[in-house]
């Protein structure tokens, strides 16, 4: 069962704290834990990848996503642009 919220989408509260960057020819959202450098080269072993909805990358409720998991695990989470600017409106 489906609910009318899966395909509206409801926008969750907050702030992102992450950077925009390019990383090859795609639009990314850098999500960094506190006191981590913000140099992409920074990261070490562990990275996480999120894969965006059909909402795309934009909206906050993947950035502040990525925000927690990073800061939760102390990693660097990168949210690609993977619609390259067309996500399903």
């Amino acid at each position: 069962m489906t609910c009318r919220e899966c395909f509206s989408g409801t926008l969750d509260e907050g702030t992102p704290q992450g950077t925009e960057t390019t990383i090859s020819g795609y639009d990314t959202y850098v999500a960094n834990p506190s006191g981590q450098s913000q140099e992409l080269e920074s990261y070490k072993t562990t990275t996480v990848f999120l894969i965006t909805d059909v909402f795309g990358w934009r909206i906050p409720n993947i950035r502040l996503f990525a925000d927690e998991m990073a800061e939760k695990l102390k990693i660097k989470v990168f949210v690609p642009d993977l619609h390259q600017g067309k996500p399903i409106p």
